[in-house]
């Protein structure tokens, strides 16, 4: 599904916002979906989507594999509900510095040079 972003946004903080939302194990979505029993086979948030510009969306993926495909109208129904609630309940401080963190180190690995690597991971 693709979220329709307001055009004076800043592009850093929408990114860290589709970490926060659906980047891995630990994002809101993924505990959202996990305590309802929702099983997911894929789950991701990135921005921008298609490319930089003016209409670029947030893209979300969410899907079950075709074994737990009676699961797909529930899951839909979850992330519509865990979209409402999060409208009335901002990231915490410290959910957002994970999210940078985890963007932040992804980047650095799609740019690094083996000499640049080691400087990060040292």
């Amino acid at each position: 599904m693709g979220l329709r972003v307001p055009a004076a946004a800043d592009p850093d903080a929408v990114a860290i916002a589709a970490a926060w939302l659906a980047k891995g194990e630990e994002s809101y979505l993924s505990r959202w979906l996990n305590t309802q029993g929702v099983r997911t086979s894929t789950l991701r948030g990135s921005y921008p989507f298609p490319a930089p510009g003016s209409g670029a969306l947030l893209l979300l993926e969410v899907a079950v594999a075709a074994r737990d495909r009676e699961q797909a109208p529930r899951m839909f129904s979850e992330v519509d509900a865990a979209l409402n609630a999060v409208l009335g309940q901002p990231p915490l401080p410290q959910e957002l510095r994970l999210a940078r963190a985890l963007l932040a180190a992804e980047r650095a690995m799609l740019c690094a040079t083996p000499d640049g690597l080691a400087t990060f991971v040292t």
